[in-house]
């Protein structure tokens, strides 16, 4: 079985960071312009999971959680 978290950090690089948060995750931008968006959501959605994009101290911000029941 593939680690969804180690997955994310390969694909954010050095451009964002991947936390754990309530069954998903938080991932923080710090570089947009270089930032795999479309293979971060493919893989979130693919979960699936819900995404969300937020801001969050002048930062842009996705989070996910496994859907509701």
């Amino acid at each position: 079985m593939v680690d969804i978290e180690s997955r994310l950090k390969e694909l954010v690089e050095d451009n964002a960071t991947v936390t754990s948060l309530y069954g998903g995750f938080e991932i923080v931008v710090n570089n947009p312009s270089k930032l795999k968006w479309h293979k971060i959501f493919s893989l979130l959605l693919e979960l699936p999971h819900e995404a969300w994009v937020t801001r969050k101290d002048e930062k842009l911000v996705i989070v996910s959680k496994p859907p509701s029941v």
